[in-house]
Formats: C-alpha cells, structure tokens, sequence
C-alpha cells in the first residue's frame, strides 16, 4: 500500500486561524512562501500549531490567489501544489493511529514515487515503480496500492463525457493552470475563442483556475452561493415575461 510519505493529520485540538496573509498580499510565488515561512516561524514561537496557519491561507486564499499574476499561479502550481495538497488535505487522527499501527507492523508502507507499470501476479499486485528524487526503477509487490495523488482536474475535459462534449462543442477548455475550467470572475465559462458563454456557469472545484482554492466543503458553498446570486441578479434583471391573456 502506497501514500505520500509526508501525509499529516489533523491536530487533536483545533485553534483559531493565525497570521495574515490578505492584508498586504504576496504579488509572486516566492513572496507567498517567504510570508508561510515567516507567519510558522511567528507561530511557533507562540506555541501555535502549523494548522492553524494553513487554515487562515485556506480562509484568504482567494485574495492571494487573485493578487498574483497568471504567471506567478503558473510557478506557484508547479513548484509549491505538492506542499499545499499535503499541508491542506490532512487525515484524521484515528486514521493516522491505524496507519502507524500498521508502519510498525510491517504492513504499510509510504512510498513517494512515480508509477512505472503495474500487473497482478496471483493474488498480488507487481508494481514497477521509481522513488521521488531517484533514477532507479524498483519493482515491488504489494496486496494493496492504493493511489492518492489527487484528482486530474487537468484532464476532466478528456475523462468526463458531458465536459467532453461541452469542450467538443467549443463552449469550455481547460484554465491555463491545469486545475480546472476556465472561467471569468463572475463564473462563466470562457469558451474556445476567449469569450464568456451567456448562461453557462461553473460552481465548485473545476472554476478554482481562476478563484483558488475551491476544493474544500465550505469554500464550494461559498461558490455556488456566489454563483446562485449572480445566476438572481441577472434574471431580477430581466424584462418581465407578459402573462397570456
């Protein structure tokens, strides 16, 4: 069984969100990392759990993510979305009990790597792997693997038959960060040729090319509310339809 190797839990105590992030928002990737290091450093020394930071970037990430340019999200997915997915996306604490009992019995294991092949040999899985950071290629078997590298976002557009039709029909295509849909700030689509779709609106994780973070329960309410009342205000804004007489 597989699963990256720097998986964390859920403190045991919650605390409140610490440090700001939105007040004076990082304009590049590097100055976002600078400010996480800081505002840790800043915790710990008060004896604040690291928690506690990420869940305040969870809470201002929309402002941070608009305050950076496209190019800066660009780097900023490709260099530091492993650290977030791995510091935002925490398990449980019993989960993780389970996990360590199972490490200490020789049972589990955490495996960083890129997956190279793969077959069933009887009632085992032959999985041909190579280690993060290594060019050497492994080959291992295992009962169970289980892959937790997170959802494709980048190819729904391929896997998904009703997006695949929406993109074959040039109404949607994919944000040029690989994390979802394209769209505009007031959630709708962006076609083919750049332009918004009339009454084509895209709620939840695949719009969060363009609002951020967007994969967690309470920010995709608070999406699809903010999508429900821009979906209001233009038919409030509508002539009204005469009634037959």
């Amino acid at each position: 069984m597989m699963r990256p190797s720097n998986q964390i839990d859920h403190p045991d105590r919650r605390g409140q969100p610490f440090g700001d992030f939105a007040s004076t928002p990082a304009t590049t990737a590097l100055g976002l990392l600078e400010n996480i290091r800081s505002t840790l450093a800043a915790a710990d020394a008060g004896g604040v759990n690291w928690q506690s930071v990420f869940d305040q970037l969870r809470l201002q990430g929309p402002q941070l993510w608009s305050a950076l340019e496209p190019d800066e999200r660009t780097r900023l997915v490709r260099r530091l979305r492993a650290f977030w997915d791995v510091h935002r996306f925490r398990i449980a604490p019993q989960v993780e009990a389970v996990l360590d009992r199972r490490h200490a019995l020789g049972t589990f294991d955490n495996i960083a790597a890129s997956l190279m092949a793969s077959n069933r040999e009887g009632g085992r899985l032959v999985i041909s792997l190579r280690r993060r950071g290594e060019r050497q290629i492994e080959t291992l078997q295992f009962d169970a693997v289980i892959n937790t590298t997170g959802p494709a976002h980048g190819k729904a557009l391929q896997t998904n038959p009703a997006l695949r039709s929406l993109a074959d029909a040039d109404l949607i295509r994919i944000d040029r960060h690989g994390l979802g849909i394209e769209t505009g700030r007031d959630s709708l689509a962006i076609d083919q040729d750049g332009g918004p779709v009339p009454g084509l609106f895209i709620a939840g994780p695949l719009a969060r090319g363009t609002f951020g973070e967007l994969m967690g329960l309470p920010e995709v309410a608070h999406h699809a509310q903010m999508v429900a009342s821009e979906i209001d205000s233009r038919l409030g804004a509508l002539p009204p339809i005469a009634s037959a007489r």
